[in-house]
């Protein structure tokens, strides 16, 4: 996972620079948002969904207890 480094852009440089070091950030955040991102929150969706099922509830609620079928035997 890329981490999003630099993102500071200093009063005191040139234009130029500037304009550069904003380019760069732009990218970065680009390539967070496309790649990152989408990973981060799919597994932190994966993760909830295992403690809510692990918990049998949706955070902190229990679910509703459900009446269980009778098993019918054919005879």
């Amino acid at each position: 996972m890329m981490i999003i480094s630099n993102l500071t852009l200093k009063s005191n440089d040139p234009p130029e620079q500037f304009k550069k070091r904003f380019a760069n950030m732009q990218i970065s955040l680009k390539t967070a948002i496309n790649n990152d991102l989408p990973l981060v929150v799919g597994n932190e969706v994966a993760r909830l969904f295992r403690i809510n099922f692990q918990e049998e509830g949706f955070f902190g609620k229990k679910w509703i207890e459900v009446q269980r079928r009778q098993s019918r035997t054919i005879r």
